[in-house]
């Protein structure tokens, strides 16, 4: 099973367990970030309007406490199989620093572009040779910058 198939799982076993005959959803507080059982409905079979939170006492609608299985879940940018979302901003900044250093052209670039250069260019450095563990990140950065022909445009 790829992961989405594995998160339409869970989707369907939480339905089965919190929304069958109880109907009952595993919700976080939108106050103090505690999670929940909540009923989806009153005793009289009517959409709840309104959860408390057992941990804070805070009283809101659905709105104010996510469920953790909504329908489509699996479908959100979190659980995407997407490399851009794997990368630590951070590294992005020190590579752009890094690049600004290097080059006063480069500088005096937009923050957009230069942002989306750095980028393409620390997704350059994580498949490249210079991308080692014995060094710290920001040495092996550097290493490669100072060694593979990089545009700045």
């Amino acid at each position: 099973m790829n992961k989405k198939e594995l998160l339409r799982q869970q989707s369907n076993i939480a339905y089965n367990l919190f929304v069958g005959d109880d109907r009952v959803l595993l919700v976080d507080c939108g106050n103090c970030g505690a999670t929940s059982f909540q009923h989806y409905c009153t005793p009289e079979g009517e959409i709840s309007d309104n959860y408390v939170c057992p941990f804070c006492g805070f009283e809101g609608d659905p709105s104010d406490f996510p469920d953790h299985f909504y329908e489509g879940f699996e479908e959100s940018a979190e659980f995407q199989d997407n490399k851009e979302f794997e990368i630590d901003p951070y590294c992005i900044y020190v590579t752009l620093h890094l690049m600004d250093c290097s080059s006063e052209s480069f500088a005096q670039k937009a923050c957009d572009i230069r942002w989306n250069i750095a980028s393409e260019v620390y997704q350059k450095f994580i498949d490249s040779k210079y991308n080692v563990e014995t060094k710290s990140e920001y040495d092996c950065i550097e290493e490669f910058l100072t060694h593979e022909p990089i545009s700045y445009d």
